[in-house]
């Protein structure tokens, strides 16, 4: 149940006011795929989701990768925001997606080939605001290039990275944080259907499906969190997460 609320922010159980949109939404649809109603709040004070290296499946990615995440950031967020990643102490990082407002508002996607020499990439200076965006990832294992994506158009041009393979390390993959050394790195405001995937996405595809729900597993895809009151992976391979985290009815699309 929810735990934590800020100004702005509404909130609602899935009985109740929930359940009349719900049937629209699913009347519109035809009844194939469930309205999205809820995300994920995180707050400063030590929010985070997760699942250990030990239990999950397919997260640890050496190759092609693509991640893709809605955000939707507090108004006075802070620097260096993680969003999801496998990544803990110096020597244990294989990827991670931050959000920074240093010199201008950007994301930024690292990568490392042995854990702990890393290969920052990061997308043009932009206005991003505290509003629902959504930003998508791709690592080109081959061409060895990263591209960064908003709102399903890219922006910017690919760029080199200088990771050939990506290091396969013992972290947890996390949502909200990147690792607990770093407390100060704790995302705060709003995450909603996140998903990683172990290739690379086209640039159709991301335009295809950043605003709608994957509910049922697809070629390549690793881990689809919709948060939807619950911390379930609907990709096949059971990653499920734990951790604490609010769902509120504040979503990006229906």
């Amino acid at each position: 149940m929810l735990d934590y609320m800020m100004p702005g922010w509404a909130h609602r159980t899935r009985a109740g006011a929930s359940s009349g949109v719900a049937h629209r939404m699913n009347a519109q649809r035809g009844g194939a795929v469930p309205p999205n109603l809820f995300s994920a709040l995180f707050s400063d004070t030590g929010q985070e989701l997760e699942i250990s290296d030990a239990n999950q499946t397919g997260l640890d990615i050496t190759g092609d990768l693509s991640v893709q995440a809605w955000v939707k950031k507090d108004d006075d967020a802070a620097s260096h925001l993680c969003i999801l990643g496998k990544a803990e102490l110096s020597s244990q990082i294989s990827y991670y997606l931050n959000y920074d407002n240093v010199g201008g508002e950007r994301w930024y996607f690292v990568l490392s080939g042995n854990g702990s020499t890393l290969s920052t990439h990061s997308s043009v200076s932009r206005s991003i605001g505290a509003v629902w965006c959504h930003i998508s990832v791709v690592y080109d294992a081959a061409a060895q290039t990263v591209t960064f994506y908003e709102n399903g158009s890219i922006i910017g041009t690919p760029l080199s990275s200088t990771v050939a393979a990506i290091h396969d390390s013992p972290s947890p993959f996390r949502i909200g944080r990147r690792t607990a050394a770093y407390p100060q790195h704790y995302f705060t405001g709003g995450i909603d259907e996140v998903r990683v995937w172990s290739r690379t996405l086209s640039a159709d595809e991301i335009a295809a499906n950043y605003s709608t729900r994957i509910v049922a597993p697809q070629a390549g895809l690793v881990g689809c969190w919709a948060l939807e009151e619950d911390l379930t992976d609907c990709s096949g391979n059971g990653n499920e997460l734990s951790g604490g985290a609010s769902f509120v009815s504040d979503v990006p699309f229906m």
